[in-house]
């Protein structure tokens, strides 16, 4: 089928080779690694953004500064299964890569992004690469590394995957990346604010982010429960960007 019907030969027999090597895939139980309730994926969306709000002007941990939010990543390869969440942080003077628990999405939004699985595999890529080594989270300029935070760092991931949310330069809050990715990949979900300033008509576009709650093209609630299959399932910590564990 997928040399049949693609296009591009070379691509085809690319695709065509994946989809021998993983006989899971043949039926739809065994493609679902056994537990298809969980891993149901009809629509080939398997990119989720996860972002909770800043703090309200309360500091964040470690970093001496208002916590501006947070922002983090899932993405799962439909092909091969293989799949991975991106959590970056600092703690204790460590540069974090967090294994993410319920706990964790219950206190973030989420968004499905449609993607294909070359777009998948290059995000799955990075996330491999910094497992190995990452650079230290830095929110304040400096000679050395610039800045570093979850949010700029995540935007690179997912431009490796063609996915971009725009160019916000040296501010890449949680809320603006949101709000960019939220607008282009659901924007039916999107609210419309009008109101009566200076004698004249304003209308806003309010882009909402509930925590625990999931938008986009999401049917069966899979971003609101762990993946117990991500091949990062446990904490790692770093140091000028070596791996300390």
């Amino acid at each position: 089928m997928e040399r049949q019907f693609q296009k591009d030969r070379v691509k085809g027999q690319k695709q065509y080779a994946i989809y021998i090597s993983h006989p899971q895939r043949w039926m739809r139980y065994h493609y679902a690694l056994n537990n298809p309730y969980l891993y149901t994926d009809p629509n080939g969306e398997d990119v989720v953004i996860y972002s909770r709000p800043s703090g309200g002007g309360k500091m964040g941990p470690d970093t001496k500064l208002p916590d501006m939010g947070h922002l983090f990543i899932y993405v799962r390869n439909d092909e091969t299964g293989e799949s991975a969440y991106f959590d970056y942080y600092v703690q204790d003077g460590y540069t974090i890569l967090g294994k993410v628990d319920e706990d964790r999405l219950k206190n973030h939004a989420s968004l499905t992004v449609e993607t294909s699985a070359d777009q998948e595999q290059a995000i799955l890529n990075g996330i491999k690469e910094m497992q190995e080594t990452a650079p230290n989270y830095d929110l304040i300029p400096n000679d050395r590394n610039g800045i570093s935070t979850c949010t700029n760092t995540a935007v690179g991931l997912l431009n490796k995957g063609g996915i971009n949310p725009g160019d916000f330069g040296n501010r890449h809050i949680p809320k603006y990346v949101w709000e960019s990715l939220f607008k282009q990949n659901a924007p039916n979900q999107t609210q419309k604010q009008t109101n009566y300033t200076g004698n004249v008509w304003h209308e806003k576009t309010i882009v909402p982010a509930e925590v625990g709650r999931s938008y986009g093209k999401d049917p069966n609630g899979s971003s609101r429960r762990v993946d117990p299959s991500a091949v990062n399932n446990r904490e790692l910590r770093f140091r000028d960007g070596k791996r300390q564990n």
